[in-house]
């Protein structure tokens, strides 16, 4: 059985839940626009980050996830 959810979070743009054979996956997405920076006026910048809840999995107790959240924010 597959479950999809949208909108479920308040404090992100946009925000959805995806729950499949036991696995439940939240995604959030904020956006922010702003100004450029003066030295490049005609160039944008997107920031990615990636946070692996430590409820998903022993191994994100504590600082076990940051090599991850790295790796999948590049």
């Amino acid at each position: 059985e597959v479950g999809v959810s949208v909108g479920i979070l308040g404090q992100a743009n946009g925000s959805c839940s995806l729950k499949m054979r036991g696995t439940e996956v939240l995604v959030g997405v904020r956006a922010e626009i702003s100004e450029p920076d003066p030295s490049s006026p005609s160039c944008g910048r997107v920031e990615v980050s990636v946070e692996c809840c430590p409820s998903a999995s022993p191994e994100f107790e504590g600082r076990g996830a940051l090599d991850l959240n790295r790796e999948l924010a590049l």
